[in-house]
């Protein structure tokens, strides 16, 4: 755990126009700084960097915070790793907590990384001076590279190398560097057996380094250039400390970047495709790297991107690959769109034939929505079979069912049913049974107190029509994350002052008047809650609330930007209002106490009627169980349900509130 010694020393030390201008470029405006924002795509200029106060603001999307904040939003670093990142820029040295320092566990553990980190970092310079240094990786690798049409320059930016033909060439070099045969195996850079002792992994062969997001070296793919067919073509490294290949993808370093601007990535198969869609000028592109795509990887792809164009090789095993992929993309909420190659073109000889907006602009004309490529295919091969039409409509079915925007599902529902010529409620019956499938065969399917839709009153809701003895309530209410966050706003700056008198005549503070209720309270946003638990905490302690730049340097992301937007959006006054429109207005602060009340009730009258929403579903599916009304939970539902609406009618007396049911 770094100490919080160097998190002040980065925080006093960075310089967020300094930070923020590696990836954006600023321009001079006023007392701020002016660029494009790299969050979302502007053509006008509205991300402004604040160096007085060490914060940006977009004001386009409404991103913003500090410079750590910042690496973490862009980079999708955790907040160590940008604490670290910034350290190592500024030359801080990192110091640990005492208390993990003396934890044995943690320092084995932190030691033993540190050291595979560095061996991953010597393998690398080592395997790339064989290519550009070594006669054989010069005769050898460096001119398959120059084949294959790869420039200096792309061979540079990717880090590819070389790995001698003798057995333990690697081994040998790292032991005199210090590291030992147990790291090496540790890593995945080398074997051993009882004839030869320790000996290379990768030999004679071209290397493709696997990168870390953070931009270290994590991992190996190996390509042989023999023609022997005993010889695996590819290698790659195996699971270590470092390199989880269900959850890395190469390319993805170098991509980031543009998949963040663009919005969306080029998902293909091999390091080859990758590397030369870079070159060719599209960068936005990443590879599972010859794997079976997972969810871990699409989890991945969607904190860069919100959508994925999937590329695969026009032969059959490319296709099937592409089929398998939709479904776990769209189950992570990532649009998806194919591109069908011909049947013997790879993305890596579409990007030699193809090049610049020629190659973009085939992509863009190709793309198609998946249900489409879905449709192609399959009722292409199923011809007039009745039996393998069906089938290739329940693959389809089967993908919509993994898309969790209603209303693009029920688009998708309509589509099919119109192309495929059959009623829509065929289609929305298929679709409910694979629902069911799916959440059958879900791992991460769980039990609740509190029952979630049907499928098939899902089915009803995309109909546009409803079953009345069936029909199971929408229970995805409006989220109540502006409530929580204008709530914390509001404590932060009056929570000290006095709320009330008790019937014991002694002064309660807002804080304390609120808090214990607030803490009951089920929240929508994690960061609020963990803001709300600071506060009472530290009211208790210290009997005072947090200042807004301890706030706008949290660990907590997400409080981090509360506080930072709290900071720039300060509504003033304009001094000469009374004298320009003769009408008097109180400053702001003299009204926030009646603010707070009417916010706290608010938010409260909302979790009450979801709850009681939420137990009126579970009354009504009690009441449909094969018990019925009988059922022996039924009864305190209906204790809960009443006292809800109690708490409901008081609140709604006090505020004159009306609610229609």
């Amino acid at each position: 755990m770094i100490s919080r010694t160097t998190i002040d020393r980065v925080f006093e030390t960075a310089r967020i126009e300094e930070v923020v201008g590696d990836y954006v470029v600023l321009k001079k405006r006023g007392g701020n700084l002016l660029g494009l924002c790299p969050f979302h795509n502007e053509k006008t200029p509205s991300f402004t960097v604040t160096p007085t106060k060490g914060i940006y603001k977009c004001f386009g999307c409404g991103a913003a915070g500090n410079a750590v904040g910042f690496l973490m939003a862009h980079d999708q670093l955790t907040y160590p790793e940008a604490i670290k990142q910034l350290a190592l820029r500024y030359q801080i040295e990192i110091e640990e907590d005492q208390r993990t320092q003396n934890d044995p566990a943690y320092q084995a553990e932190k030691s033993q990384r540190d050291r595979l980190w560095d061996l991953m970092a010597f393998a690398q310079q080592y395997y790339t001076r064989l290519l550009w240094d070594h006669p054989s990786g010069m005769a050898i690798g460096l001119s398959y590279f120059h084949e294959r049409g790869l420039s200096d320059t792309t061979i540079h930016r990717f880090g590819l190398g070389y790995s001698l033909e003798q057995s333990a060439a690697l081994v040998e070099m790292a032991t005199q560097s210090g590291f030992t045969t147990e790291e090496l195996e540790l890593a995945g850079l080398a074997l051993t057996s009882e004839t030869r002792g320790p000996y290379d992994r990768f030999r004679g062969r071209v290397l493709f380094p696997i990168y870390h997001v953070n931009g270290k070296t994590i991992g190996f793919g190996g390509r042989t250039l023999k023609t022997d067919r005993k010889e695996a073509k590819y290698i790659n490294s195996p699971e270590t400390p470092l390199y989880r290949k269900s959850e890395s993808l190469f390319g993805l370093h170098q991509a980031r970047k543009a998949m963040t601007a663009a919005g969306f990535v080029y998902l293909v198969e091999g390091y080859m495709d990758v590397i030369s869609l870079s070159q060719a000028g599209v960068e936005n592109v990443v590879a599972s790297s010859g794997t079976a795509l997972t969810r871990e990887q699409a989890a991945l792809i969607h904190r860069f991107a919100t959508e994925v164009t999937l590329i695969y090789d026009g032969d059959q095993a490319g296709i099937k690959a592409a089929l398998r992929g939709i479904d776990i993309l769209l189950e992570n909420d990532l649009r998806v769109r194919v591109i069908a190659l011909p049947e013997h073109e790879d993305p890596d000889t579409l990007a030699r034939r193809l090049q610049g907006e020629a190659l973009k602009e085939f992509l863009n004309d190709n793309a198609q929505d998946f249900m489409a490529f879905q449709q192609n295919l399959l009722l292409k091969e199923a011809g007039r079979d009745p039996l393998r039409i069906s089938s290739a409509l329940q693959v389809v079915a089967a993908s919509i069912a993994c898309v969790g925007d209603p209303i693009l599902r029920a688009m998708y529902i309509r589509h099919l049913a119109e192309d495929a010529g059959i009623p829509d409620a065929s289609v929305q019956e298929a679709v409910v049974q694979q629902f069911k499938l799916k959440a059958k065969r879900s791992p991460n399917t769980t039990t609740s107190t509190v029952p979630t839709p049907s499928p098939e009153g899902l089915a009803q809701t995309l109909a546009g029509t409803k079953d009345e003895t069936h029909t199971v309530p929408d229970l995805q209410p409006l989220s109540d994350i502006p409530q929580e966050t204008e709530i914390l706003r509001l404590l932060l700056l009056v929570g000290h002052q006095p709320m009330s008198q008790t019937s014991a005549d002694e002064s309660v503070s807002i804080v304390e008047y609120m808090g214990e209720t607030l803490l009951s309270l089920t929240w929508d946003s994690p960061s609020c809650r963990v803001l709300l638990e600071l506060c009472l905490a530290r009211w208790q302690m210290e009997g005072c609330l947090p200042g807004n730049h301890e706030l706008m340097n949290h660990a907590d992301q997400g409080i981090a930007t509360m506080a930072t937007r709290w900071y720039t959006e300060n509504p003033q006054i304009s001094p000469n209002w009374d004298q320009m429109h003769d009408i008097s207005v109180p400053p702001p602060h003299d009204n926030l106490n009646k603010e707070i009340q009417t916010t706290f009730d608010r938010l409260l009258l909302k979790k009450i009627l979801r709850h009681s929403r939420l137990k009126q579903v579970e009354l009504q599916t009690l009441q449909q169980s094969p018990e019925g009304y009988d059922h022996p939970a039924i009864s305190q539902i209906l204790r809960d349900i009443q006292e809800l609406k109690e708490a409901e009618r008081r609140i709604t007396a006090c505020t004159g509130i009306v609610i229609t049911h």
